[in-house]
């Protein structure tokens, strides 16, 4: 291990140089290119647009004024179906009430921003992924609950007694989106425009209740035509017709591109069959310049492959591809130096640089082996697990015979965590699942044997 080790890692950090220059000299190449051979005609250039999906729309459609003006709600939708994923539910709730006609009708470029919508758009720092069933807008509960978004109109109240024909009249109609629990309605709080200045939201809000009440001319739906002034019916045509009639296609569009993504993995695996055939050396030799997550899948498909792996290709695949896998390594190779833990074998090893969980529980994230250990194991496995036990230099035992205790507290073979006159040593003599003895040589109880 130590003279693969010392062998290797100049190898390592060379060869991590040139991965950085080779990716930063393809990154520049592809912009040059791109900045070269690119000339769209506008024709062309909407003609591609209709096939993007939404996150590449998004960016294409705000390149630019002359893009964003020439967006159109045929196009947003089409992406965000045909796409699938978040953006189809989004369409999905956005249909249902603009069907209702019970919020604004979104220009294109809001309904763009809304498909493509990750924050709360009133925060801006909360993670949001759908808009509100019953609001149409991307709101985090916080500003649910504390932002003033919305308010309870509560049915016990006594000016809803007082008129209730009028006022179920008013929560049975189709123009009017609230959030229904038990005897309360939550309701959009009062009318409010996004950051470009465009309605969002429900028509009705909580103060529209009370006026529609006591609006004397032609009811409900005069009020919301020539008070609240809401968007003439021609204009929720758009969005519905273009839903309807790309929502099956979209279906389609779905299952073709499951089927072909499980031909392609079916085709991929018989190939692999077929025309594959590698005897050991060759495949021993594949195996050397694997990573490290490649090289574990690869070694623990067969008996055959476990039985050969050997500590050089593990330690040449840690090093040599970097990251945690490399610190790993360096911290084993100062015990081994020290002889001061069990020689891990190249199974063990590989485990080792490819830990991500505790050892002992199972449970908890780990991303390092413990320095005085080389061991994954998580916080609460070393404090309340029994892994280790404090030896204590004021203990009378120590005083008594301070010479023999000195020279094993300062033996190399010894490794433990010390802190002032405490020592954190490994508890006793420990195996793994498979049955390999890990950890350090020395453990508490071999102090006083």
């Amino acid at each position: 291990f130590n003279e693969m080790y010392t062998k290797v890692i100049e190898l390592a950090a060379r060869a991590i140089v040139e991965r950085r220059e080779k990716k930063a000299a393809r990154k520049q190449a592809d912009s040059q290119r791109i900045i070269d051979n690119v000339y769209l005609n506008e024709d062309a250039l909407f003609l591609v647009m209709e096939f993007l999906p939404p996150r590449d729309l998004f960016h294409t459609a705000f390149t630019c004024k002359a893009l964003r003006d020439k967006m159109t709600t045929q196009v947003v939708v089409r992406s965000a179906l045909i796409h699938g994923g978040h953006t189809t539910q989004i369409c999905k709730t956005l249909h249902k009430l603009l069907s209702d006609k019970s919020i604004h009708v979104p220009s294109p470029l809001r309904l763009l921003r809304l498909i493509n919508g990750k924050r709360c758009e009133i925060c801006v720092t909360k993670k949001v992924n759908l808009v509100r069933p019953s609001l149409g807008v991307f709101a985090c509960g916080d500003c649910m609950k504390t932002g003033g978004l919305t308010k309870v109109w509560d049915t016990t109240w006594d000016r809803y007694q007082t008129n209730k024909d009028a006022h179920d009249a008013i929560f049975s109609h189709p123009h009017l989106s609230t959030n229904r629990y038990w005897t309360k309605h939550y309701m959009w709080s009062d009318h409010r425009s996004d950051k470009a200045g465009e309605l969002i939201g429900p028509l009705i809000t909580f103060d529209d209740v009370d006026q529609m009440v006591s609006h004397a001319h032609g009811g409900i739906d005069d009020y919301i035509q020539n008070v609240l002034c809401a968007p003439p019916d021609e204009d929720y045509v758009e969005f519905n017709e273009m839903y309807t009639k790309v929502i099956e296609l979209a279906a389609r569009a779905i299952v073709e591109r499951r089927e072909k993504k499980a031909a392609r993995k079916q085709a991929d695996s018989q190939r692999i069959i077929d025309n594959v055939y590698l005897n050991e050396d060759a495949l021993f030799l594949v195996m050397e310049f694997l990573p490290p997550r490649d090289l574990f899948h690869t070694a623990f498909t067969c008996k055959a492959l476990r039985d050969k792996m050997t500590t050089q290709v593990v330690v040449r695949s840690a090093l040599i591809h970097g990251g945690h896998t490399t610190q790993i390594c360096k911290t084993l190779h100062k015990l081994l130096s020290d002889k001061s833990i069990h020689v891990p074998s190249p199974l063990r090893l590989l485990r080792l640089i490819n830990g991500k969980r505790c050892e002992i529980c199972v449970t908890k994230k780990v991303n390092l082996v413990r320095p005085s250990l080389g061991v994954f194991a998580c916080g609460d496995c070393m404090k309340t697990g029994g892994l280790t036990k404090v030896w204590d230099t004021t203990w009378d035992r120590y005083q008594t015979n301070k010479d023999a205790h000195d020279a094993i507290f300062s033996h190399p073979h010894l490794s433990t965590n010390r802190y002032w006159t405490k020592h954190y040593m490994w508890s006793d003599h420990r195996s793994d699942k498979a049955g390999e003895l890990i950890g350090p040589l020395i453990t508490f109880d071999d102090v006083d044997q």
